[in-house]
């Protein structure tokens, strides 16, 4: 059986260069899962998103946070949010959410695609 982790990592890399390919113009990063890091002193922010995603529009900078999970196909079930995840996605929902800066969970390539489309808004 293949693992979650493996899955994501999948998907990571195909929404990279599907970005790079699509929107050479917008940075994406993706970020250390703290999963690899035994304490918060190596990680920074525990719970913060896969990939962070940077574009201009006008004078604006504008960032896209985007956590991915498995879609939940066939033997693989539909990821979940960690505690971590659930307390950063809260604390940035209440403290950072703005014009030029969101968040969003996508469930598997698809779902990804389609909300950093919308970032972009391109419909």
């Amino acid at each position: 059986m293949v693992k979650k982790a493996n899955i994501e990592a999948a998907i990571s890399n195909a929404v990279l260069d599907w970005v790079n390919t699509n929107y050479p113009e917008v940075i994406i990063t993706t970020t250390q899962n703290e999963s690899n890091f035994g304490n918060r002193k190596q990680v920074g922010s525990l719970g913060i998103t896969d990939l962070i995603l940077f574009t201009r529009k006008d004078t604006v900078l504008c960032v896209l946070f985007l956590e991915l999970k498995t879609a939940g196909l066939g033997k693989t079930k539909r990821g979940k949010l960690g505690k971590n995840q659930i307390e950063w996605n809260s604390k940035f929902d209440t403290d950072f959410t703005a014009s030029n800066a969101t968040r969003g969970v996508a469930y598997g390539y698809e779902e990804a695609i389609t909300k950093i489309r919308e970032w972009y808004n391109e419909k």
